[in-house]
């Protein structure tokens, strides 16, 4: 019989990381070149009216493509701690593509921050932000990330769209017009809900209530208001969420609360398993969310410390985590440090 071959996860992950590097690392290559063939207009002799002409045509990028080489092989020379982030794999090329697009040299330092904080989607937001408002920092203290409008796709036949485009079309102007999508899409969806729930059996409309728990933030002060999404906190108006508690479970979490408690002597017992309204408030404070992967699905509030080494049954030694998340962890293939007060870590 052939050997059966092993692959260690470690060394593989090992030689991924090799490749990323040399890919950067000729990446980086590529844009110095560009950049010299830009600044010294030499794709004129090329028979190329542009930089990005001279890569659209010679090189076959796409128009998009060409243009953000362009962008980032001019903007590089004045932002060298994004250049060795880069080159290092501590950031992807789409990243650098996004930051390089508003940072300077006074800048790259806070958008490197914002990125380890944050993660790349948010920069994406971030940046998007920043070139709407003239800035070419992140911004500093903010409670959540930007507002940002977002596209929703239906996939439908040729003949469904000349049919419902048309509906759509009327039903707008009838109802509130292009520009006021949100409310409009919902009352759609409540309608055909409503409908649907009356013409079918019970057994049928089981699953007509949300899939998943959608969280809003609120500070009770200064009512600065967020609601929970895949990248973090987005800021939206006060209102929307004065409107979702005339209905929904409200969860207050005091400063109090927040605050952790004594540690325990060596030879006391356990604190308590987490009780369901601990848990609740974990969660809420979470986003329903996995801290480790961002999932919303068969979610757990665990231990940081564990309960066996005399860690507390606080909101600050708690974490929401998936359930495979939640296996990793105890199976010690994923590592997780900090309070919610210092912020939680996982490697």
């Amino acid at each position: 019989m052939p050997a059966t071959s092993v692959i260690d996860a470690h060394a593989l992950h090992d030689q991924i990381v090799v490749c990323v590097l040399n890919c950067n690392r000729g990446r980086l290559s590529l844009l110095e070149h560009i950049e010299q063939m830009d600044e010294l207009r030499l794709f004129v002799e090329l028979g190329c009216s542009s930089i990005e002409h001279y890569l659209q045509k010679k090189l076959k990028f796409k128009k998009s493509s060409a243009w953000s080489h362009k962008v980032v092989a001019r903007a590089l020379p004045e932002l060298p701690k994004l250049r060795d982030a880069f080159a290092n794999a501590e950031i992807s090329w789409s990243t650098l593509r996004e930051i390089a697009m508003v940072a300077t040299g006074r800048t790259e330092k806070q958008w490197l921050e914002f990125m380890e904080k944050h993660g790349a989607d948010a920069v994406d937001r971030e940046v998007k932000a920043a070139k709407g408002d003239g800035r070419d920092a992140p911004r500093e203290g903010e409670y959540s990330l930007p507002p940002q409008t977002v596209t929703i796709k239906f996939v439908v036949t040729a003949d469904q769209y000349e049919t419902a485009s048309e509906k759509l079309k009327s039903a707008q102007v009838k109802h509130g017009g292009p520009g006021d999508d949100g409310p409009f899409l919902e009352a759609m969806i409540d309608s055909y809900m409503q409908s649907h729930t009356e013409d079918s059996p019970a057994e049928e409309t089981s699953l007509a209530g949300p899939t998943k728990t959608v969280v809003y933030h609120q500070c009770p002060t200064c009512r600065a208001s967020s609601v929970e999404t895949e990248v973090g906190r987005v800021e939206i108006e006060s209102t929307v969420v004065d409107a979702a508690t005339e209905t929904a479970t409200v969860i207050e979490i005091t400063p109090e609360e927040e605050q952790p408690l004594p540690p325990l002597a060596t030879h006391a017992e356990p604190d308590d398993p987490t009780p369901p309204e601990l848990r609740a408030k974990v969660l809420a404070r979470d986003g329903h969310r996995c801290q480790s992967c961002r999932g919303h699905r068969d979610l757990h509030a665990h231990h940081v410390q564990p309960r066996s080494k005399h860690g507390r049954t606080e909101l600050d030694n708690l974490v929401t985590t998936c359930k495979l998340c939640h296996g990793l962890i105890h199976q010690n293939r994923l590592a997780v440090t900090g309070t919610a007060s210092t912020g939680f870590g996982f490697s």
